[in-house]
């Protein structure tokens, strides 16, 4: 996480070395596209893998969202700075957080039983994707603990396990570019149902056989986002936990299935 920060500040002294109105300099373009990048692609599944709480995340994601729609053009320099400023004042909050979870992390814990399935999952995670292994592991302990009074970052957890696996086995650019291939409207990049198609239709998948899987991720996207909305909507998280935690039990068994499938767990021997 360290080196994602250092990167920040250098970008953000770059710009304030710039004496142009506009950032058109290739070189500061290309700086701050690699620290988006490196936002989405590393560190912010790694925060995610610990646990760290969805809403600290969507703020830094609205910055680095604003300095990529920055670099892609040519942009005031006063744009850069403020959303570079924004970005530096979001860090200790994380941190904190982060160095909290940490700090529980190195507790020892008690063993979680796992049904085959699950402890499949995991070592297929472990192989190909760590961090969303960690985070599968989390949802299992999260919905196995006696004491937890919230399930929010849980069902987050779960549906970006899930998203991981989709941006593993089918980058976006790999997605546009198949054939008959539309971006939704409103959308910048490819649904998680569009992802889920792509990898069924590529292993030879006929229709009726794509439509529990993609639905199943669809559902994965919408409901499991509803959910944690409506937790923190409701303010007491304690007195709806019951039913938050049926809710996201059912959730996981819709996870687990799309998992089996993409992982292509039904063939392991």
């Amino acid at each position: 996480m360290e080196s994602f920060w250092t990167a920040v500040e250098q970008l953000a002294t770059g710009v304030a070395r710039s004496k142009a109105i506009n950032v058109n300099a290739d070189v500061l373009r290309e700086q701050a596209r690699s620290v988006a990048q490196r936002w989405f692609r590393d560190e912010r599944p790694a925060c995610v893998a610990v646990g760290a709480e969805p809403e600290q995340l969507a703020r830094i994601d609205g910055y680095v969202q604003d300095l990529l729609r920055l670099a892609n053009g040519r942009n005031l320099k006063t744009s850069y700075t403020r959303v570079l400023r924004g970005l530096r004042r979001a860090r200790p909050a994380l941190q904190s957080h982060l160095d909290l979870l940490h700090g529980q992390a190195l507790r020892p814990a008690a063993p979680q039983a796992m049904t085959a399935l699950e402890a499949e999952i995991v070592r297929t995670l472990e192989r190909m994707i760590p961090t969303a292994a960690l985070a599968y592991r989390q949802v299992l302990a999260d919905l196995a603990g006696p004491d937890r009074f919230s399930y929010r970052g849980s069902a987050t957890e779960l549906r970006e396990v899930v998203r991981e696996v989709l941006d593993h086995l089918a980058p976006d650019n790999d997605v546009i570019r198949s054939p008959s291939f539309k971006l939704e409207k409103d959308r910048r990049a490819p649904t998680m149902k569009q992802k889920a198609r792509f990898i069924l239709k590529a292993r030879g998948l006929g229709d009726s056989s794509r439509t529990a899987p993609e639905q199943s991720v669809e559902l994965l996207e919408d409901q499991i986002a509803s959910l944690a909305r409506s937790v923190y909507e409701r303010g007491s998280a304690s007195t709806h936990g019951a039913t938050v935690k049926a809710q996201l039990l059912s959730f996981k068994a819709y996870a687990d299935a799309v998992l089996a499938e993409l992982l292509q767990l039904h063939s392991a021997g």
